[in-house]
């Protein structure tokens, strides 16, 4: 405590509800479409995917990744896809003992969007949104709008612990397309 004495708590454990991916879309005029997403997962992937093909003459898009703090890289890799027609390169993962391995995007039936991109970031914007508005931007392929990213895209693995409870540990770094690292930096908008 505040005088450097041991004090005796009790932690009552709770179930603890999280949020569902949310999903928003709105017509903001002249045919424009604001698309918003929480979570990179496979349910977010088919979503943006399936409104990307349903409005594949749309003249933009804003994508508003400021409250989206990241997810699963396959999913990153399908997102990325969509705004391509070619498979990109998404960076590198460097892992613990030093080996690098690409990233690149993955083909389902992309929706090849062919419209003007607006990515909307802020410091809430992490893991993989990071590594979105970074690779749109750094292709010129999105204007990357609003604060800076919170540099939080090292890739970690969860482990049970004994007795209950886990413990996540970071095994690999990303190393973005200019070869910087975003960790402890972000992306810097437009």
């Amino acid at each position: 405590d505040a005088q450097d004495q041991t004090r005796a708590l009790q932690i009552i454990p709770q179930l603890t509800a999280f949020r569902s991916t949310r999903f928003v879309v709105k017509d903001v005029g002249a045919g424009i479409r604001y698309l918003r997403f929480d979570t990179f997962d496979r349910r977010a992937a088919s979503w943006l995917n399936d409104e990307l093909k349903s409005h594949h003459d749309a003249p933009g898009v804003i994508l508003d990744l400021r409250n989206n703090p990241g997810g699963q890289f396959t999913s990153l890799q399908r997102v990325a896809r969509d705004f391509f027609p070619h498979g990109q390169r998404l960076g590198q993962f460097i892992e613990r003992a030093g080996k690098n391995r690409n990233l690149d995007t993955m083909s389902f039936s992309p929706a090849l969007y062919g419209g003007k991109v607006v990515v909307l970031t802020s410091e809430r914007s992490a893991s993989c949104s990071e590594i979105l508005a970074h690779v749109l931007q750094f292709h010129r392929r999105a204007t990357v709008v609003g604060q800076v990213t919170a540099g939080a895209v090292l890739g970690s693995n969860r482990y049970a612990l004994p007795g209950g409870g886990y413990i996540e540990v970071a095994g690999v770094d990303y190393v973005g397309l200019d070869g910087r690292r975003l960790e402890g930096v972000g992306v810097t908008p437009d």
